[in-house]
Formats: structure tokens, C-alpha cells, sequence
């Protein structure tokens, strides 16, 4: 019999994460290709010492709302509340404005 994979909630989604883990997060370009909801329900688990591998590190949530997005947050709530242990990132700072990310590097 196959395995049910369908759960009821974003936290029930993120429940086996657990500290020092690697995740990979997905998304490129646009608020939309973000996996916000599961970005916000692993920052409310607490977990911590995480290792990374995106594409970018996030331009935060004010730049979003900006933007008019329903759910603003990308890789930026991990990274500015300090959750993040190691990152593997593609492209990690921007060429617009210095993000939480840069500000950590310098």
C-alpha cells in the first residue's frame, strides 16, 4: 500500500525537521515560486543549525509587500532570526540593495 504524503497543515508538512538538518528550498525569481508557508511553519517549529541549499537568500518580506504578496516571507526568515548554520546559495546577494544575508557575510 503506498504512503499517504498529503498532510493537513503546513506544520504537519515540516513535523519531521528537526535541528541540523539540511533542507533544500526551491524557488527562483518571483514571490510565487517561493515556498513561503513552509519557510514560516519550519521558522515556528524553532529548529536551528540548519544547512541550505537554494537559489538565493532571500530578499525579505518588506520587499515583497512591496510587491503587493499575499505570503512575503522566502529564505530571509531563517536567515535574519539567525536559524541557519550553513548555506549553499547560487546566487547569494543582490546587485539591488545589500539583504539580511549580505549583512551577515560582512
Amino acid at each position: 500500500m503506498p504512503i499517504n504524503k498529503i498532510v493537513g497543515s503546513f506544520d504537519e508538512a515540516v513535523a519531521d525537521i528537526s535541528d541540523g538538518v539540511t533542507i533544500m528550498v526551491g524557488g527562483f525569481g518571483t514571490v510565487a515560486s517561493i515556498p513561503s508557508c513552509l519557510l514560516e511553519a519550519i521558522y515556528r517549529k524553532g529548529v536551528k543549525n540548519l544547512t541550505t541549499v537554494s537559489n538565493a537568500s532571500g530578499f525579505g518580506a518588506d520587499i515583497w509587500r512591496l510587491q503587493g504578496a499575499p505570503f512575503p516571507e522566502d529564505m530571509d526568515i531563517l536567515v535574519r532570526n539567525e536559524r541557519i548554520k550553513k548555506a549553499i546559495i547560487s546566487a547569494p546577494v543582490s546587485a539591488l540593495y545589500v539583504n539580511n544575508f549580505e549583512k551577515l557575510l560582512r
